[in-house]
């Protein structure tokens, strides 16, 4: 069962991790990179990691190359940092994303995900957000019934805002098409 790690965002994030894992590993390792092609300096900074390695395999970022390599090469598992980059691995292939501050936001304990890796389900909070905003318009609404146009203008402010947060909520879920 063939590996495939990620360099930057991986390896260079969790060295102790991917040294112990390369080292233990039964088959073949696979160094899978969009680095510009340095062997002698990658070669230097992943023996000075510790980590062991049959080759490097230099991808082009502006496709899919990584899994075309892995295709080529029958890799069964795949660490990388970047979920855009597992799009395009075949099913079968066992995918791992690691987690690091380029992609994962330790304080709210969430992923971070441009608008060609995934998207975002509307979340209970955003739900809980609309509700209360529905709420309030509603209320607001009816307490001031004997003033119209008092009415009418903290509705109209009102609803200018829900439409804001539902266009943010949107974009956030947006997916690019094909």
């Amino acid at each position: 069962m063939k590996i495939a790690l990620d360099i930057d965002g991986c390896i260079t994030r969790y060295p102790k991790v991917f040294a112990y894992l390369s080292n233990c590993w039964l088959d073949d390792v696979y160094i899978l990179t969009y680095r510009p092609v340095n062997r002698a300096r990658d070669e230097a900074e992943l023996e000075s990691l510790g980590i062991k390695y049959k080759d490097i395999i230099y991808a082009n970022k502006d496709d899919d190359s990584k899994a075309k390599a892995i295709v080529e090469l029958g890799i069964e598992v795949f660490c990388d940092d970047m979920a855009a980059f597992i799009q395009h691995v075949p099913e079968h292939v066992a995918c791992m994303l690691v987690r690091n501050e380029d992609n994962f936001d330790y304080k709210s304990k969430q992923f971070l995900f441009t608008e060609w890796d995934g998207r975002l389900q509307l979340e209970y909070d955003d739900r809980k957000i609309l509700k209360n905003v529905i709420d309030t318009l509603y209320m607001d609404y009816h307490s001031h019934q004997e003033d119209k146009l008092r009415a009418y203008t903290l509705l109209t402010s009102q609803v200018r805002w829900l439409i804001n947060l539902l266009e943010k909520i949107a974009r956030r879920n947006d997916v690019p098409e094909d």
